[in-house]
This record gives C-alpha cells, sequence and structure tokens, in this order.
C-alpha cells in the first residue's frame, strides 16, 4: 500500500512536471523576442510528443488495441 502511495505521487508529480516544464524552457527565448507565443506551444507539443502525450494532455496515451500508431 505504501509503495503504492509513493509510486502514484511519483508519476503524478512527474505528469504535473512534464507539462509545465517545456515552458519554463522556452519562455525566456519567447520573452526576449526570439522565438513567437506560436513557437512556444510548438515546443510544448513537440515535447509532448517525445513524452507520448497528446497535445495538452498531461497523461500517457494507451496504444491502441490493433498496435497501430494513433
Amino acid at each position: 500500500m505504501v509503495a503504492t502511495k509513493r509510486l502514484t505521487f511519483f508519476t503524478a508529480g512527474y505528469s504535473q512536471v512534464a507539462t509545465v516544464f517545456p515552458f519554463v524552457v522556452a519562455a525566456p527565448a519567447y520573452f526576449a523576442g526570439k522565438i513567437p507565443l506560436g513557437g512556444l506551444t510548438q515546443t510544448a507539443n513537440a515535447f509532448g510528443e517525445v513524452q507520448g502525450r497528446s497535445p495538452g494532455s498531461s497523461t500517457t496515451t494507451p496504444p491502441s488495441p490493433n498496435g497501430a500508431p494513433r
């Protein structure tokens, strides 16, 4: 039970950090005028794709039943 709570805490925390992380990393370039707002959101979406999340989602996407990519 304790191990499950710790694992849930870790995975939920990681999920939350992974959602905000690309914005934190790319924000200085945005505020310096080096990238537009669209570049900031594209950076966040690309990071989400690498993490296996759909854009705007904080959870991983399960594989489709037939194994085809979504």
